[in-house]
């Protein structure tokens, strides 16, 4: 039997707490005639950088990397669905798009809510960015030296990555 450990082992090492490398967001649009605008922005954003984009009940779903886990932009109404994106694995690189679209379409948005545990919505600091993943990594790392049945990352069916697996 499989053990997923999706490090919130981060929540358990203080010292590594806030090293996560997810974008969590939630929004709402003002009515619900900008709903579109917001799911045309995003796939243009998309459609810019070659990302795939599937439509998806209520909104799209975008791949913007093989090791980025899928950005869901779902809406209920006028409020954009809680959700969040892993893109640890994907590099900072692409940390740096994932935000630069939540940027490109804040404008479209009431609200738009991000939480960036690597800090880079927030300060735009990239070589900061760089240095929450790689501490992340190598936590990761560490986990499997002293664990050798541990492996990862791995990808569910779903498109979620999982950190670490036994």
């Amino acid at each position: 039997m499989l053990k997923y450990f999706a490090l919130i082992i981060f929540l358990a090492i203080p010292s590594v707490s806030s090293a996560g490398v997810t974008i969590h967001y939630s929004g709402k649009v003002s009515d619900i005639s900008k709903v579109q605008q917001v799911l045309n922005g995003a796939r243009t954003y998309a459609a810019d950088r070659k990302w795939k984009v599937d439509s998806i009940r209520g909104g799209i779903k975008i791949h913007a990397h093989e090791w980025c886990e899928p950005i869901k932009l779902v809406f209920k109404g006028s409020a954009l669905t809680e959700d969040f994106v892993k893109t640890q694995f994907a590099g900072p690189a692409v940390h740096k798009e994932v935000v630069g679209l939540f940027k490109a379409i804040k404008p479209l948005m009431r609200i738009l809510e991000v939480e960036d545990e690597c800090e880079y919505w927030e300060t735009g600091d990239y070589e900061k960015l760089k240095a929450n993943i790689n501490k992340t990594n190598e936590v990761i790392k560490n986990h499997k030296a002293e664990n050798p049945r541990l492996r990862g990352p791995s990808k569910l069916p779903s498109g979620l990555i999982v950190d670490l697996l036994e």
